[in-house]
């Protein structure tokens, strides 16, 4: 799976031959949260491993994963982590 691309909950759920609403029961049901929200957190931990290990700016990291924007990275990071992307990396390499 290509996490960057914008995948719709339909597309998954054709990929598998199942109905939407089938799909995001059985996912919720088996992996413990819906597709959509897999997704985002599936991005914030790759955008946390790239800040880490890589020498990216944090605009390459936010369109390698899947953000529409870098602001857009730095609002999701924030709520999950309580700091922005480049305050992470920071701390991560201090």
């Amino acid at each position: 799976m290509d996490p960057a691309r914008p995948w719709s909950v339909e597309e998954l759920a054709s990929r598998v031959g199942m109905s939407r609403t089938r799909f995001a029961l059985l996912f919720q049901e088996r992996i413990g949260q819906p597709p959509v929200a897999y997704l985002a957190h599936l991005r914030l931990e790759l955008v946390t491993r790239r800040l880490r290990d890589g020498e990216e700016s944090i605009a390459e990291i936010a369109h390698a994963v899947g953000f529409e924007s870098q602001s857009g990275l730095n609002r999701a990071f924030r709520r999950r982590f309580g700091q922005t992307p480049s305050a992470f990396r920071k701390s991560t390499r201090a």
